[in-house]
C-alpha cells in the first residue's frame, strides 16, 4: 500500500511473495468450502510436464506445454473422461525448475470433482490421461524430442482431506526433511520452493549464483506475459469466490513513492535483502 511495485509475479522476489501468498490464501478458502459443500470432492491432483534436455529453450518448453495443455483440453477424449469422473472444474499453476537437464516446466493442476474416485480407478485415469497428453504433445511439438514418455508424461494423486496435503513440496525450510505440504502452497507459493533434488533449483536461487545469469535471462524472457495460473470458467462462484485483483491492477489513487536504488548497489544485493528493503520501505510509507 502507498507504494508502486512492479508486479511481476514471475521475475521479481517481493511481487511474487505477496501476489503468490494471497492466491495461496484464495486456494484455501476454496478448499474450506469445498468440504463444507457435500455434493462436491476435493479430487485429484494433475503434473504435466515434456521432456527436456539442457539444450531446450525455456520458452519452446512453455510453448508446447500449453499448446499440448489446451490441445488435449478441447479433445472430445478429455471432455468423455471428465465427463466419466464427475468434473466440476480445474485450477492450473505455471511451475519452473532448473537442473541437469535444463528448465523444466510443468502445470501443476487441481481437478474437482462431484465423487470420490477409487484407487483402481485414479489409476487407470492416470494411464488415460497419459496416452492424451503423449499424443497432444506428439501433435503440437515442433520439436519431437520434446515428447515425454508414459513413466514421466503425467502424475496423478489424491487430494486428501487430511491437512490438506498429498504433494512433497520444496519449500525452503522442509527441504531435506520430507516433509508433506499444503497443496494451496505447491500451487501457488513457486517463491518458497527450493529444488527437489541437489542438482534442480528454482529460478529465484539463480540470483545468488554467479555464474547462472544467462539461465535467469533466459527464464525471464520466456515467462513475462505468461499467466502463473489459471481457474476453469466459473469455477470460482461455484466455490462461493469472487474475482481477485488483477497482478496489473493500478495503485487506485493512493499516493505514489518511487525508490531509486544505485545499480552498482543493487547489483550486490541478494534476493532476500532486497525483499527485506521493500518490506522496510513499504512500512514507512504506509
Amino acid at each position: 500500500r502507498n507504494i508502486e511495485t512492479c508486479r511481476s509475479i514471475w521475475a521479481c522476489c517481493y511481487c511474487s511473495s505477496r501476489i503468490r501468498n494471497q492466491r495461496a490464501k484464495e486456494l484455501q478458502v476454496a478448499f474450506k468450502n469445498i468440504i463444507e459443500d457435500k455434493s462436491l470432492s476435493i479430487g485429484i491432483f494433475a503434473t504435466f510436464t515434456v521432456k527436456h534436455q539442457i539444450s531446450t529453450p525455456l520458452s519452446l518448453s512453455l510453448q508446447t506445454l500449453q499448446a499440448a495443455y489446451s490441445y488435449m483440453r478441447s479433445t472430445r477424449a478429455w471432455r468423455r473422461l471428465m465427463d466419466r469422473i464427475g468434473y466440476i472444474g480445474i485450477i492450473r499453476a505455471t511451475e519452473v525448475t532448473y537442473g541437469s537437464n535444463g528448465f523444466n516446466p510443468h502445470f501443476h493442476c487441481w481437478i474437482i470433482l462431484d465423487r470420490r474416485l477409487s484407487s483402481a480407478t485414479i489409476e487407470a485415469v492416470e494411464a488415460e490421461m497419459s496416452e492424451m497428453w503423449i499424443a497432444a504433445v506428439k501433435k503440437k511439438s515442433t520439436n519431437k524430442s520434446l515428447v515425454p514418455s508414459k513413466k514421466r508424461g503425467v502424475d496423478l494423486r489424491r487430494v486428501t482431506t487430511q491437512g490438506f496435503t498429498l504433494y512433497i513440496s520444496k519449500g525452503q525450510q522442509d527441504i531435506g526433511k520430507g516433509h508433506k505440504r499444503n497443496l494451496a502452497v505447491e500451487l501457488t507459493r513457486f517463491d518458497l520452493k527450493q529444488g527437489r533434488l541437489a542438482t534442480s533449483i528454482t529460478p529465484f536461487e539463480m540470483l545468488d549464483r554467479n555464474d547462472m545469469a544467462p539461465q535467469w535471462c533466459e527464464y525471464v524472457d520466456a515467462t513475462k506475459g505468461k499467466r502463473a495460473s489459471a481457474w476453469s470458467r466459473g469455477l470460482k462462484q461455484r466455490l462461493g469466490l469472487t474475482a481477485g485483483a488483477n497482478e496489473t491492477d493500478s495503485s487506485n489513487g493512493n499516493p505514489i513513492f518511487q525508490l531509486s536504488i544505485p545499480f552498482r548497489d543493487f547489483a550486490k544485493m541478494t534476493a532476500p535483502e532486497l525483499n527485506d528493503l521493500l518490506s522496510d520501505v513499504e512500512q514507512l510509507t504506509a
